[in-house]
C-alpha cells in the first residue's frame, strides 16, 4: 500500500506547486508590465 500511496502524494504534491509556481509567474509578468495583476491587497 505505501508504495502506492507515497509516489501518488508526491506527484500531487509536485503538480501542486509547479500549479502554484505558474500562477505566481504570470502575476509577477504582468506587475513588470505595469498591469494590475487582479489581486485587491495593497502591496
Amino acid at each position: 500500500m505505501f508504495f502506492v500511496f507515497f509516489p501518488l502524494l508526491v506527484n500531487a504534491l509536485v503538480v501542486f506547486i509547479i500549479a502554484q509556481a505558474l500562477g505566481e509567474r504570470t502575476q509577477n509578468q504582468a506587475y513588470a508590465r505595469g498591469e494590475d495583476a487582479g489581486s485587491s491587497g495593497g502591496g
